[in-house]
């Protein structure tokens, strides 16, 4: 009796489960713009609003008559949806189905050990470029205490013994089979708005391509490396998602920059041996300067032959999220989009380059932008 209990349990748990997977599936759009969904806290898991689902109620009357009988009894729904944690994996999976995304054939990088040189030591020569100015004012302070001829509120005088510059150390790499470079131009042209929506999309993008990867290399799978670089007119590399999308590059627009950055890493990588690198670029597409412009052909061959895959998602929100008037490309077939179109038709058709273009928040752009990149990913 209690294991016949059990299992209509476990029977009405996933006819529960498979309902909600439908209605997600068929939804899907509606979770994926930055309002739609909140990732949880352990970070394995998404909160999203689903309709609530009714378990049809029957109540007894007496009518007139005779005869008795059940009648449906509808409740008044004061709360029409409720937010569920779903697994992320489970949504990533409804995607990968919805977007009908082709099986990955990567290479497993096998015995993949890198070096990375890292600053965590200190050395008393070096370029002034490696200089490291709190340990220089340490040390002369702690000499001209120790010596007894320090008056306080005096400027310090410095001894060549004092100066400290940062070394470098080798750092062994973890094996992992694919690196994922993203690469975003954060002036002042690039919004709020244009911002958040490329933050929706690579979270959703970069968990699909995970994924993937899983299913494909099985216990030959050990992560991907995701390294981050941001530009205006100059280019730098930061650590962290957190910093790409809150770091400020004040300045003007030279996508050259973020290129030739992209270009060094994409190289850094192959040397190391790894096999399967993407970019993904972020841009509104502006390109004001002409001599950048012309500059742009040869950095975006350089990465072409590098790596498995180059994305361009050019994101121009039609209503400004800063509410001021931005000159620049507001089509699908100018700025930086037009030289690709241009320049690289043959790349576009072979599927080694893709672009997308996003002119508002909707999750449905955002969705058939995913879809239009990772449907050429090999």
């Amino acid at each position: 009796m209690v294991s016949d209990l059990g299992s209509r349990i476990n029977a009405d748990q996933a006819s529960f489960w498979r309902k909600y997977r439908q209605i997600i599936k068929d939804g899907i759009t509606d979770y994926l713009s930055h309002e739609g969904y909140t990732i949880t806290d352990d970070q394995r898991g998404v909160t999203i609003s689903v309709p609530r689902i009714d378990i049809p109620q029957f109540r007894f009357k007496l009518p007139k008559g005779d005869r008795p009988s059940w009648i449906p009894y509808a409740r008044r729904k004061k709360h029409p949806t409720i937010k569920v944690d779903f697994p992320l994996d489970m949504i990533v999976d409804i995607l990968i189905e919805k977007m009908e995304l082709p099986r990955l054939n990567p290479s497993t990088n096998q015995d993949l050990l890198g070096l990375k040189q890292v600053y965590t030591s200190l050395r008393r020569t070096g370029p002034r470029s490696l200089s490291h100015p709190r340990k220089t004012v340490q040390r002369a302070l702690y000499r001209a205490m120790s010596s007894g001829g320090y008056t306080p509120g005096s400027p310090l005088e410095y001894q060549l013994d004092d100066f400290r510059y940062r070394a470098a150390k080798d750092k062994t790499l973890p094996r992992k089979s694919a690196t994922i470079i993203y690469l975003m131009d954060t002036s002042l042209s690039m919004g709020t708005v244009e911002k958040r929506i490329a933050r929706s999309e690579i979270f959703w993008q970069d968990a699909i391509l995970d994924r993937l990867y899983k299913k494909s290399l099985a216990e030959s799978y050990h992560g991907i490396r995701r390294r981050y670089v941001i530009h205006s007119d100059i280019a730098r590399e930061v650590n962290t998602r957190k910093e790409f999308f809150e770091t400020d590059l004040y300045g003007g627009t030279l996508v050259y920059e973020g290129l030739r950055k992209a270009a060094e890493i994409i190289l850094e990588e192959r040397k190391a041996g790894t096999e399967n690198i993407y970019l993904f670029h972020y841009s509104d597409g502006d390109v004001y300067d002409s001599e950048d412009f012309e500059k742009l052909p040869e950095a975006v061959k350089v990465i072409l032959r590098n790596v498995n895959m180059y994305g361009y998602t050019q994101i121009r929100n039609q209503e400004h999220s800063d509410g001021i008037v931005v000159y620049g490309p507001h089509n699908d077939e100018q700025g930086l989009m037009n030289l690709f179109l241009t320049h690289f038709r043959d790349e576009i058709t072979s599927g080694r380059l893709t672009t997308s273009y996003i002119a508002n928040e909707s999750g449905e752009q955002i969705y058939n932008s995913i879809r239009d990149k990772l449907q050429q990913v090999e």
